[in-house]
């Protein structure tokens, strides 16, 4: 059935996230079932009857319906959860894809100032009929925004699926940073440091992005003052956060004594994977290898990342945050072509870069890294570490999908793939090879760990799951790196 109707790429895709959303919402109350029907038709009637792109998207990828339905899915399952926690995630994502999906549509018809005054006014209805709190509603004032700035301060960087889910990542940031400082929320020390550091690095990401249109490029320099005087700011905040200055709680940590891995000794592990795998990447390949040739780097990610989650997801949580904050900053001032850091990343990137980084801002490495650190810190931060056959395979989706899966599929799908999907570059047996390395390695896993003592049903939901992101991947224009994982940890809560 799905070969036959593959053709139609954009009406596959919106199917299978239909199924995703309905899935998830049999497990649900009757009303987080009905705002994720919403979600669900609000996304299909944007991407069908609003404007197909915008000025600033990426090229080829329009993306509104699974972008909006990515997150609600995600924290849909886990509503009353965690103290709440996932129940105001999933109010505040929900919200936001219907505000995106009503602005897409408004956007057709009336210009983007209107439709963002508009799409701002309801936050404020809403909020006066009391169905918000006031966190949940500053926060959400600042969406539409957001999305507006990733559209036109970096065109040709996202597609408008993409661009709403980064902005509602960004939202969620700025509303755990809110809570803390407003009170409403206590974390540990360490999940104190991760959001942190998180959120001052994107906001320097913005801020300088913003500065480098009004700065000549022969002040440049000015951008490292910032980002010294930015990282001085965010050391001072963790500081007085945690009650303890953050370098010493940084190095306590590293050292401590207990029965997991001491820190510093996975940090020693690092160094020499890096140290082995850097000097044994492909530099010099023609345009066809050059997929394959990065998929390298999603192995060497896997190779460093597998065995810490399962042994110290903890630290890897904190890995996960300082490694993207190096990432954001190193974007920034590539951006602002700051001297003598943006020609030499340029020149790094260059010969992996293909049609999907030509926009203004290089996002794929940032993805990938995303894509393997949001089920480690959704693990970490709902599940409370890995303790069961879903936390584990929660915490490994990333790894599963884009780091074994995708890249099984691109080097099977290059090497001897002939069968393309209808109207797709992807091949059914690049599709296959996904599929099967994954079940194998969540297997593995399984063993390792212990919890390979599972009941038929649970096995084949995992393989349910497992088949029907290697379908979405094989329809989808968005950035996989990004979207896949998301849906994979939607599906894999329903484990029972």
């Amino acid at each position: 059935l799905v070969m036959r109707f593959s053709r139609y790429a954009a009406s596959v895709e919106h199917t299978l996230v239909f199924l995703v959303h309905g899935l998830v919402a049999s497990t649900c109350t009757e009303l987080t079932m009905f705002v994720l029907a919403g979600v669900s038709a609000a996304g299909w009637a944007a991407e069908t009857w609003g404007a197909s792109g915008m000025t600033g998207s990426r090229a080829g990828a329009c993306g509104v319906m699974i972008g909006t339905a990515a997150l609600p899915a995600l924290f849909a399952s886990r509503v009353g959860d965690t103290a709440g926690a996932a129940a105001a995630a999933f109010q505040l994502c929900a919200l936001t894809s219907i505000l995106a999906d009503i602005w897409q549509l408004l956007r057709a018809k009336i210009p983007s100032e209107a439709a963002t005054a508009v799409a701002m006014s309801i936050v404020a209805v809403v909020y006066t009929l009391g169905i918000l709190d006031a966190l949940t509603a500053a926060v959400a004032v600042q969406f539409i925004p957001a999305l507006l700035f990733l559209q036109t301060a970096l065109p040709q960087s996202f597609s408008i699926g993409e661009s709403v889910i980064c902005g509602q990542l960004w939202c969620l940031v700025c509303r755990t940073v809110w809570a803390l400082r407003a009170g409403a929320l206590t974390l540990t020390k360490l999940r104190t440091v991760i959001v942190i550091g998180i959120f001052c690095s994107s906001g320097f990401l913005c801020v300088t992005v913003v500065a480098s249109r009004v700065i000549p490029r022969r002040f440049a320099w000015v951008h490292w003052v910032t980002a010294a005087g930015a990282f001085t700011g965010m050391i001072w905040w963790m500081s007085a956060a945690i009650k303890q200055h953050a370098w010493v709680w940084l190095w306590e940590y590293l050292t401590m004594h207990s029965p997991l891995p001491q820190p510093l000794k996975i940090v020693g592990c690092y160094v020499v994977v890096l140290a082995v795998s850097i000097p044994l990447a492909p530099t010099q390949f023609s345009d066809r290898s050059r997929t394959i040739a990065r998929k390298y780097f999603h192995l060497v990610l896997c190779l460093i990342c597998v065995p810490t989650i399962i042994c110290h997801i903890r630290f890897m949580s904190l890995a996960f945050a300082v490694t993207t904050a190096i990432f954001l900053v190193i974007e920034a001032l590539r951006l602002a072509r700051t001297p003598p850091l943006a020609d030499a990343v340029n020149r790094l990137f260059a010969p992996f870069i293909d049609s999907r980084d030509e926009g203004t801002a290089v996002l794929t490495h940032i993805y990938l890294l995303l894509g393997c650190s949001l089920p480690a810190w959704y693990a970490f931060f709902f599940f409370q570490g890995v303790y069961s056959t879903e936390a584990l395979l929660v915490s490994l989706s990333g790894c599963t999908v884009i780091g074994l899966g995708d890249a099984a599929a691109s080097f099977v799908g290059t090497s001897i793939g002939k069968h393309r999907w209808p109207g797709s570059k992807k091949t059914l047996e690049g599709s296959a090879a996904m599929m099967l390395s994954m079940i194998f390695f969540q297997t593995a896993a399984l063993i390792v760990v212990g919890f390979h003592h599972i009941d038929g049903g649970t096995v084949a939901w995992i393989v349910v799951a497992d088949f029907l992101v290697v379908l979405l991947e094989a329809v989808t224009e968005q950035i996989d790196n990004l979207v896949l994982p998301l849906y994979h940890v939607a599906l894999l809560q329903l484990i029972d």
